[in-house]
């Protein structure tokens, strides 16, 4: 079982929403009741996935896994959505000097986990890999206009992750 969590996109005041969520702690100790409300829904559930679907600024679609999804999970459905002919992004959205892992594929390491604790982003993405959960974000592009592609790609990633999942053996946490 997965957790799917469907996000709207965060429009260009995006650094000032991060920033208020820092701040107002949405994702650690002084968490809003929204996030306290997720992340009990999300201890029932013990899922073996987390998949958030967002929009961003960047100009394709690219997915970003954290450290705990499982090996290959992440490539399998980057794999699906380049089939389907989805324009998937060659660099990070984050720093365009940075190359992805493959085209449409971002995987955090060590060292973005360890910058997210530094600025204390507290996301439910950091939530679940502290329970040994990965984090598959999809990521398409807002000013597109076409909107159908835009909601292919998440659908597409949401059906690839659970076929991939469903392969994969089921660890007990």
């Amino acid at each position: 079982m997965f957790l799917l969590r469907i996000s709207g996109g965060v429009k260009p005041g995006w650094r000032a929403w991060l920033e208020s969520g820092r701040k107002s702690g949405v994702w650690g100790r002084g968490a809003r009741r929204e996030a306290r409300a997720i992340r009990r829904v999300f201890d029932t559930v013990n899922p073996a996935l987390e998949l958030a679907t967002h929009e961003g600024f960047q100009d394709e679609t690219f997915l970003l896994a954290t450290e705990s999804v499982p090996r290959g999970l992440g490539a399998a459905v980057v794999e699906a959505l380049k089939r389907a002919g989805i324009k998937l992004a060659a660099r990070s959205p984050f720093s365009p000097l940075v190359p992805l892992d493959a085209p449409g594929l971002m995987e955090e390491g060590w060292a973005i986990t360890v910058f997210q604790r530094l600025i204390r982003l507290h996301t439910l993405a950091m939530y679940a890999n502290d329970r040994g959960v990965g984090d598959l974000t999809t990521e398409s592009p807002w000013q597109s206009p076409d909107l159908d592609a835009r909601i292919l790609a998440h659908v597409l990633a949401v059906r690839a992750a659970a076929e991939a999942l469903a392969e994969l053996p089921r660890s007990p946490r």
